[in-house]
């Protein structure tokens, strides 16, 4: 059956990673066409990048990833709208995730892994995992999981709740490919092949979209395993693995589904909207102040240079600092390093935040952010919540204004309250 081309060029396609095999992913959705490409990648192109990598050139190097690709698929093709993410997954806002038909992982990491997952069930989404094998080059794998269905595993199931908790709290630091390759060289592997990148990026794309035209009408069956592909070429062997649910799954447990929840606010955009605005509209709907925007974890928001002792704006999650900000160096001497301040750490914001009156982008909002306001009774607990999403931003960033545009399933009306 021939497919038409119109679904796909209204279509959102979020790409966690733009190394090998993400340059594979996103060449191949530039091709079809994919009208929407959010490339996330904070990572930097590097010289050893430019043997694996089909959208880096020599001259790229130093430069942003996310970047480059994102110039490189409007050259392959002008009618994509790629928009570059040159940060952490975990940073992204929900409103990308609440557009996204098609949503692919190519990270060699656990931790953007879990953002991904948390991400998916919190709004209902699919999304297709791949990777390579670090030793054996002629292996890799492609996995589906299915955020909408709460009965069916996700990438966390099969991990204890105790291992996942550590791992969140440890943080793998993001130090990027280098490293990473500089490990598995000294154990004797190749971490990345344009060969095998060709090959589980093309399987990888085939996943999401069979899934996409399934999902919206234009095939009778998804041909598609909810479960992983692994394929060996040096053996000429592939197997499907099909996999369950664990009951005590850690993101099962944690993460809410506010699939139907989420409001669009479109006249809040994080450039020009602050957190008094969204408390202001708060107070007036629940007719208290006993209100808070519930931050998803902690939040840095200043602290002080280790060295030079200047003050220095972070406003990042504590996961996002761990895994990237605690590497980063003083704007000021450019030596010292993000020493935190007590302070300056909330996991909430109220009417006594003193950074009220900033535009939310300037005090650590997420683009496109989906935020959860919170009205406490008189005890202190917790006696309702909404889900609002800042909108506006996806005017900017040339996005459906609307999930209701792009999503398969009920969405709540613009000014519909949960």
């Amino acid at each position: 059956k021939i497919l038409p081309v119109e679904p796909l060029q209204q279509a959102v396609a979020v790409v966690g990673g733009a190394g090998a095999l993400g340059n594979e992913v996103l060449k191949n959705l530039a091709l079809l066409g994919v009208g929407h490409v959010v490339v996330c990648d904070f990572d930097r192109v590097e010289i050893h990048n430019l043997t694996r990598a089909i959208l880096f050139r020599q001259g790229d190097a130093g430069a942003l990833k996310a970047e480059v690709a994102a110039v490189r698929m409007r050259e392959i093709n002008p009618g994509v709208n790629a928009i570059p993410f040159a940060d952490n997954i975990a940073e992204l806002g929900g409103g990308f995730f609440r557009r996204a038909g098609l949503i692919f992982s190519t990270f060699d990491a656990f931790f953007p892994r879990y953002a991904v997952n948390e991400a998916c069930l919190r709004y209902g989404k699919t999304w297709v995992d791949a990777g390579m094998s670090a030793l054996e080059h002629t292996r890799g794998g492609v996995t589906v999981y299915d955020g909408a269905d709460r009965a069916s595993f996700c990438y966390a199931c099969g991990t204890s709740p105790e291992m996942v908790s550590r791992r969140l709290a440890a943080m793998r630091a993001n130090v990027g490919c280098t490293a990473y390759e500089n490990v598995t060289g000294e154990m004797g592997g190749v971490p990345t092949t344009p060969m095998m990148a060709s090959v589980i990026g093309g399987v990888q794309t085939a996943a999401g979209l069979d899934i996409f035209f399934h999902r919206r009408g234009y095939t009778p069956a998804c041909e598609w395993p909810f479960g992983s592909w692994d394929l060996d070429i040096s053996n000429l062997t592939h197997r499907r693995v099909r996999r369950q649910r664990m009951p005590d799954c850690y993101h099962h447990q944690v993460v809410e589904s506010v699939t139907t929840k989420v409001v669009e606010i479109p006249e809040w955009d994080s450039q020009r909207t602050t957190y008094r605005e969204v408390l202001d509209r708060a107070q007036e709907e629940f007719g208290t102040k006993r209100i808070a925007v519930d931050l998803p974890e902690d939040f840095y928001t200043v602290g002080t240079c280790s060295k030079c002792k200047e003050p220095w704006d972070l406003f990042r999650l504590k996961s996002t600092y761990m895994t990237r900000g605690k590497h980063m160096r003083c704007p000021v001497c450019g030596e010292g390093e993000f020493a935190i301040d007590g302070a300056g750490m909330y996991a909430e914001i109220d009417y006594d935040w003193e950074y009220l009156d900033r535009p939310m982008a300037k005090a650590g909002a997420r683009p496109l952010d989906v935020l959860k306001v919170v009205k406490y009774d008189e005890s202190g607990a917790p006696d309702a919540t909404r889900y609002w999403e800042v909108s506006g931003d996806a005017k900017r960033l040339g996005l459906p204004e609307s999930a209701r545009a792009t999503s398969v399933g009920v969405v709540p009306s613009i000014g519909a309250e949960s």
